[in-house]
């Protein structure tokens, strides 16, 4: 995968990449776990892109911030696929206002969740996952 982001005004805009004709998705967590993490996922399916901000609770189990009583943060957003793989594109606010999302705040640190799989189906498994630590 590859990943870019970059803090214009009160929002972090991200770039995600994945090798593969698939759903993305790119968590953010305080620690280098996925449980509790703030889960970014898209994927572009019959002619549509599809963005969900989700919230993992366990080992396998996240559904939407929504089903939370949750206002998504997410704005921005876009996925789509090309020759070599799909592109997710999305922005958050650096200042998270609830327990389910994170904040990015300069020189803090988090950790970034990143995974891709080779359908666009949500609920299949990932092709792969990696946990990266990162300073904002």
């Amino acid at each position: 995968m590859n990943i870019k982001w970059n803090l214009k005004n009160d929002r972090v805009f991200f770039e995600v990449f994945a090798p593969t004709k698939g759903w993305v998705a790119l968590g953010f967590n305080d620690k280098n776990e996925i449980i509790g993490s703030n889960l970014v996922m898209g994927a572009y399916f019959r002619d549509k892109t599809i963005v969900e901000d989700q919230y993992v609770s366990s080992i396998g189990v996240h559904q939407k911030v929504e089903g939370l009583r949750i206002q998504s943060t997410i704005d921005h957003t876009l996925c789509f696929e090309n020759d070599v793989g799909t592109i997710l594109k999305f922005s958050m606010p650096c200042q998270s206002s609830d327990q389910y999302h994170k904040s990015f705040i300069k020189g803090s640190h988090l950790w970034l969740i990143c995974a891709y799989s080779v359908e666009d189906d949500f609920a299949h498994h990932s092709l792969s996952r990696e946990h990266i630590k990162i300073s904002i």
